[in-house]
């Protein structure tokens, strides 16, 4: 998971400087999604994202492409069963 967050922030990084990549205005986009979003769009960690999974297996329930709903802490590494903050 530390490596993870390394990395994460190394890319983060690259914004700083306003020449980095090619799309036009990535910073400003960089600073609007911070505004929008807060610290971080991609929050690591099943408690963090739980209000997203469970609607997500209703769905696959809802189209037959699943019986019946699995326990959802059976389907994640016991690392991802909490969020990183």
């Amino acid at each position: 998971m530390q490596m993870r967050e390394t990395t994460k922030l190394q890319t983060l990084s690259l914004y700083q400087d306003p020449g980095f990549g090619e799309v036009a205005f990535a910073r400003n986009d960089l600073e609007n999604e911070k505004k929008l979003y807060g610290k971080d769009i991609w929050i690591d960690g099943l408690s963090a994202n739980r209000a997203n999974v469970e609607p997500f297996m209703q769905y696959l329930i809802d189209q037959l492409l699943m019986e019946s709903a699995f326990m959802i802490e059976d389907l994640f590494h016991e690392i991802e069963l909490t969020t990183l903050e």
